[in-house]
């Protein structure tokens, strides 16, 4: 027997719009542990040399992340004519 889940537009974009607040989630706390292993509060982070040592790459993944959803969750606003 096959079960098969049909998902439409606005599920489809209601999960994605999740993900991305959960990845932006992330991508802050790890800057928030970057800059925390910066100044000896918190244990060294695992990314020691490189483009994503740096905070504020993580920083700018987050809000990027964030911006997305927030588009993702925007209602359609279409102009009446």
């Amino acid at each position: 027997m096959v079960v098969r889940i049909r998902m439409g537009g606005a599920a489809a974009k209601a999960w994605a719009a999740l993900v991305l607040k959960a990845a932006a989630i992330c991508c802050f706390v790890i800057a928030i542990w970057i800059i925390s292993a910066g100044l000896r509060w918190a244990g060294a982070f695992l990314i020691e040399q490189g483009l994503f040592s740096h905070w504020q790459v993580w920083i700018a993944f987050g809000v990027i992340a964030q911006l997305a959803a927030f588009r993702l969750n925007r209602p359609n606003r279409q102009l009446l004519s």
